[in-house]
Formats: structure tokens, C-alpha cells, sequence
């Protein structure tokens, strides 16, 4: 039975011997077929993934009057550090839960090497996601409902804020050979966390079923063939801890954009310094424009006041009258 404390972990042969090894001089290297194997189970997986996170509709970024009129004017929004968010098991929950769905594939000799890289990275998960500097992930936050009211009163300014409909699949940041961002559709509660481990190891036991026995024998320098594979099935596993949130929060229907390789900056929240980053939402068809399929009006505005003044705000940036409008259904006052 694995051990429950990391320490005791830390000390356990099968853990120790994923890592790194010096002085190490393999006399052959692993086969060719075991690394096509692992690397076409890595992409197939991405690519299964990448249809996951590919919206079908508007996602909506809830604000108030000053967000609103500074997105319009920067095509940008803030993605905050997670580390700052609402959830405060925030990358945790998944790190906390994914041994358990993992060890139910102990049962075969790929399904226990996979289960302890499990293992590996769960000694370390906590610390290395929340408190090493320099490893933050900033994220923005939006939704695939434009009218929610917990959404209003909590981030749409008690009613009086707005919901920009944005149109994802035209960011300039998520095309090309050098994306600024990615997306990600969360997922909620154990289930999902199940469903999204269980996935990822069975695709990966399949892969190195033949090759169990070739991955402590062989290798390249100090890095031997269960080190390798540890490395590229971590980076599969590490990633899901982006888009998985308690099930507390799946009203809120949320997908994410997350920055890769901004600047980061600092702002001032609740009297807390927070690290932020901008992220670019110029369109891919025309970046002196945002891609705005609709806003929101809030419950407790004006609707006619802000269609207008929004409307001749927007003209000054060039959006013209194309800018479209709807007023909040929600009746709250």
C-alpha cells in the first residue's frame, strides 16, 4: 500500500529511482518503437484534448464600468495569478485526489510503473504549484452564460458591470506556429478528475505495455528510460491541474485563458499585491479590434444610457455601430 506522507515517499526505492540518476552509462539506448510509442500517445492526447477546449459559443468576461472602458481601449484583459483566485484549493484539489484515481491501475506492471510517477509528482505538487516563485500561472476568467446572477454579484459590480461576449476561436493569441495564450474548459469534482486520469493512464499503460522491461536498462547520459517517460507523462498529468475546480463553483460554467510568457505586473486588491499579466485579445482578422459578439448590459443599469454611451465610446476605437447590445434578464435591484 503506498505510503500517505510525502517524507516516507521520498525515501521509497520505486519513487527514487524515477528521478535522475548521475554516473550512469547505459550501454544501449531505449528502443525506437518504445519512444514513438510514448511520444504519439502524448499527441494523440493533446489533440483529443484540444477538441475539449474548442467553445462553441460566445465566452463571456463579467466587469465593471472601468474594466469595460479599459478593455475597449487596450484589447486586453488581466489574467490574474491562480495563486489569487476564488478557490483556495485552487491546483491543490486535483494534486490531492489524483493518487487515489490513479492507484485503481495497479494492477498491471504499466498501470503500477504509472501509478508511482503518480506518486513522484504528488511529493512535490503542493510546493512546487503554490509556492515556488517563479512558477505562477495566470489565468482570466470567463463564461459561457452572459447572464448568471451569482455572476453579476460577484464580479459584474453587484449588477451594475457588464458581460463582454467574446467570440475565443478569433484570438490572434491562440493561432499561429507561437501562441500567447491557451484555453481551457473547466471541469468539476472528483468525477471528472476520475474520468480525465483514468484517460490519460490507460492511453499511456497501452503505449509502454511491451516495454516494462527496458526502462531502468536503458537510456541517454543520466537520463534512463523511466526518467523520460516520467517527464513526458508528467507534463501530460500536470497539465489537467489548469482545468479542474471543486464542484462548489460548476454554476459558474467557466473556461479560462492562460498566458504564456508575458510580462508579469502588480496591482493592488483588497490590500493585497497581486501578480497579473495583460493578455492581448486583439481578433485574428483585424487587430485594431476586439472580437465582441455582444455585451451584457447589467440588471442594474440603464440599458438605453449604456447603449449609448458605449456605442459612441466604441466609435473612437472604430467599431462603428457594430457593436451589439442586450439587457440583463435577470430581475435583481
Amino acid at each position: 500500500m503506498p505510503s500517505g506522507n510525502r517524507f516516507d515517499l521520498l525515501s521509497e526505492e520505486r519513487i527514487r529511482r524515477i528521478g535522475q540518476k548521475s554516473g550512469l552509462d547505459f550501454i544501449a539506448e531505449p528502443p525506437e518503437r518504445f519512444v514513438e510509442a510514448v511520444r504519439q500517445c502524448a499527441m494523440s492526447w493533446e489533440k483529443d484534448r484540444a477538441s475539449r477546449h474548442m467553445p462553441s459559443g460566445l465566452l463571456y468576461h463579467y466587469c465593471d464600468a472601468h474594466a469595460l472602458l479599459n478593455i475597449l481601449k487596450t484589447r486586453a484583459v488581466w489574467a490574474t495569478s491562480t495563486k489569487y483566485l476564488n478557490d483556495t484549493t485552487e491546483l491543490l484539489s486535483f494534486s490531492n485526489s489524483m493518487r487515489a484515481h490513479a492507484d485503481k491501475h495497479r494492477n498491471s506492471a504499466a498501470g503500477e510503473a504509472l501509478s508511482d510517477m503518480v506518486d513522484f509528482y504528488w511529493v512535490s505538487s503542493d510546493t512546487m504549484q503554490t509556492q515556488t516563485i517563479g512558477m505562477d500561472r495566470f489565468a482570466s476568467c470567463f463564461s459561457t452564460d452572459g447572464d448568471l446572477l451569482s455572476q453579476w454579484r460577484a464580479y459584474g459590480n453587484n449588477g451594475r458591470g457588464y458581460a463582454i461576449g467574446f467570440d475565443a476561436t478569433a484570438f490572434a493569441g491562440l493561432v499561429g506556429t507561437t501562441p500567447t495564450m491557451t484555453l481551457r474548459r473547466m471541469a468539476y469534482g472528483a468525477g471528472h478528475e476520475a474520468k480525465l486520469i483514468d484517460d490519460l493512464i490507460v492511453r499511456f499503460a497501452t503505449a509502454i505495455a511491451d516495454h516494462i522491461d527496458i526502462l531502468d536498462t536503458t537510456g541517454w547520459g543520466t537520463v534512463h528510460a523511466r526518467n523520460w517517460l516520467s517527464m513526458r507523462f508528467g507534463e501530460c498529468l500536470l497539465d489537467m491541474a489548469d482545468e479542474v475546480k471543486d464542484s462548489a463553483f460548476v454554476e459558474e460554467k467557466e473556461w479560462r485563458l492562460y498566458g504564456v510568457s508575458q510580462d508579469v505586473q502588480y496591482r493592488v486588491s483588497a490590500d493585497r499585491i497581486v501578480p497579473y499579466q495583460q493578455l492581448d485579445l486583439t481578433a485574428a482578422t483585424n487587430p485594431k479590434l476586439l472580437p465582441i459578439g455582444e455585451i451584457v448590459i447589467g440588471p442594474r443599469l440603464d440599458f438605453k444610457e449604456a447603449v449609448v454611451s458605449l456605442t459612441t465610446y466604441g466609435s473612437s476605437f472604430g467599431y462603428g455601430t457594430s457593436l451589439d447590445f442586450r439587457k440583463s434578464k435577470a430581475p435583481y435591484r
